[in-house]
């Protein structure tokens, strides 16, 4: 995975803030040949041929960062006109919540004492 990381870096790194890493709103945004060796890659990787899509990577990159940059941030870098589109990378369970409550509250002390 430590691969994978260093080549998606790479190509991230020529990106402009205002470039969108999966472009939308039209069939075109990924043209065919991109598809064709993403798919390539995939196999390669061994990522079974159901998740060889860049929309799987697109959902797998939104759960992954929406956490640490928070749903703002997350929506408009995966490319979304509304919030919503970005709530359903969203997941929480009770030990991240857990730990939120914990982190506001210490920095609320801190603030207060």
């Amino acid at each position: 995975m430590p691969e994978t990381a260093a080549l998606l870096l790479e190509w991230v790194k020529d990106k402009q803030p205002e470039d969108y890493l999966f472009p939308a709103g039209r069939p075109s945004a990924v043209p065919h040949i991109g598809r064709i060796v993403f798919r390539a890659y995939c196999r390669q990787a061994g990522i079974p041929a159901h998740f060889s899509h860049p929309h799987c990577l697109k959902h797998a990159l939104g759960t992954h960062v929406i956490h640490q940059i928070w749903i703002q941030h997350t929506g408009q870098y995966l490319g979304h006109v509304s919030i919503r589109s970005t709530q359903q990378y969203f997941h929480s369970n009770d030990a991240r919540a857990s730990l939120a409550i914990q982190a506001a509250l210490a920095q609320a002390a801190a603030t207060i004492c």
